[in-house]
């Protein structure tokens, strides 16, 4: 009998932001599985960029991570950022939070 592949992707809570140095921020949050991190974000209302993916169990190379920081950086001072949290396990089950913002500092 084959093994059965897990189909299930990961679920993403706790998701927020923190101030970063020089300009950035910092997303963090959390899933229920080991899975890889990584942003997708811009200025409102538009998503314009990817962070690299970090941590990605898919390659081999680690298992990915259940507390999940990715850093931004250059922000623009006194904006809304639009910003999604990405995630995949080892069987590639993707997970995308729903639409967050913040509003940057001076």
């Amino acid at each position: 009998m084959a093994a059965v592949t897990d189909k299930t992707p990961p679920v993403i809570s706790m998701a927020q932001v923190k101030p970063g140095d020089n300009k950035g921020a910092i997303i963090y949050w959390i899933t229920d599985k080991k899975s890889s991190s990584q942003v997708q974000y811009g200025v409102w209302p538009n998503f314009t960029t990817f962070t690299p993916i970090q941590t990605d169990p898919t390659t081999g190379a680690n298992e990915g991570v259940l507390i999940h920081e990715v850093g931004l950086s250059s922000l623009i001072p006194k904006s809304t950022y639009v910003y999604r949290c990405i995630s995949i396990d080892k069987n590639g089950n993707k997970a995308i939070s729903p639409d967050l913002q913040f509003q940057t500092a001076q």
